[in-house]
């Protein structure tokens, strides 16, 4: 059945190349090949050659394969099936390669493309931004801008930066040397020395307080009086005629202004000094006194006094009658 098929395959092809190539395969191989080939023809799937000065698609120039290639392929078995057979096989043929390329550039199964609703929520909402803000400037280069919870921002030329709030009650402003100030609603006023480090903080009774970075805290109050806490704990007060330390084992030293000092001890006991004497009183009531012409008095609890001259002698010794 197939001889006429293969006759009229080799009258349409006229080459020479077909018998030869037809000792080398078998007879099945063959068959399928001049088949293929006389459908093609047939059905005109090969275009014939274009005249001269005629343009070639891309599509001719790169589904033509020379005639040597050609051949080889098939001697290695591998064969590519014609448009029409799959058609008649119900197979797609295979897209060009612009097309592959358009189709791996959409958006991946089960995910939609952005439309252009998406798209502009993707972008930022410019107008609301500036429709939430109102900015009036100045000639002098002064900005002002009112926001819509109300605050109030007050830009300098020089780069101060003056903020209030709504309610009007608080107010921060940044320096253009780092420095900040802000007023509270207690009308506490503080202020951050940027080179310093320092805080100083103002009170509507007067106090001011200092805060160092070394965590030392200096208050001063409005009648003259002095407070300062150190980092290890130590509380040194100023008063007028008198000075105070608050040591942090609980030791107190009182000064006054003429000199005279007051320890208070810990476990008890106190000291006094002035310029006659210096004096230590123990927690059962006994007392020792050195003067300053090198005399020294005892009294006990039990009501006895002894007196000592500079040489440590005892001029008196009282027993309690």
């Amino acid at each position: 059945m197939l001889e006429p098929v293969v006759s009229d395959f080799c009258s349409v092809s006229g080459s020479h190349l077909h018998s030869d190539f037809a000792k080398h395969c078998s007879g099945s191989v063959y068959i399928f090949i001049m088949l293929t080939r006389h459908l093609e023809t047939r059905e005109g799937v090969e275009a014939e050659e274009p005249g001269p000065g005629a343009r070639r698609s891309s599509e001719d120039t790169t589904a033509r394969v020379p005639c040597e290639e050609y051949w080889a392929e098939q001697m290695l078995g591998v064969h590519k099936p014609s448009r029409a057979l799959q058609e008649a096989s119900g197979r797609k043929a295979s897209a060009p390669a612009s097309n592959i390329q358009l189709q791996e550039m959409k958006a991946p199964a089960g995910q939609e493309e952005p439309g252009p609703s998406q798209e502009a929520a993707c972008l930022p909402n410019i107008p609301a931004e500036k429709a939430r803000i109102q900015e009036k400037r100045h000639a002098s280069g002064k900005v002002e801008q009112t926001l819509s919870d109300g605050r109030m921002i007050v830009t300098f030329p020089n780069g101060t930066r003056k903020e209030t709030s709504a309610d009007k009650k608080t107010t921060t402003i940044k320096f253009y040397n780092g420095d900040v100030k802000k007023i509270k609603p207690d009308q506490r006023v503080i202020y951050y020395f940027s080179d310093a480090q320092t805080i100083y903080t103002t009170y509507p009774d007067g106090v001011e307080t200092v805060q160092f970075p070394n965590k030392q805290t200096e208050k001063f109050y409005p009648d003259g009086s002095k407070e300062t806490v150190f980092p290890d704990g130590t509380v040194t007060r100023l008063k007028p005629g008198c000075e105070e330390t608050v040591f942090p084992d609980g030791t107190i030293i009182r000064v006054k202004r003429n000199g005279d000092k007051t320890i208070v001890f810990s476990n008890g006991q106190k000291e006094i000094h002035t310029a006659q004497f210096k004096r230590r009183e123990f927690p059962d009531g006994t007392s020792r006194t050195v003067y300053c012409n090198g005399c020294q008095e005892t009294k006990y609890s039990s009501g006895r006094i002894k007196v000592k001259d500079q040489t440590g002698r005892v001029i008196l010794d009282q027993k309690q009658k």
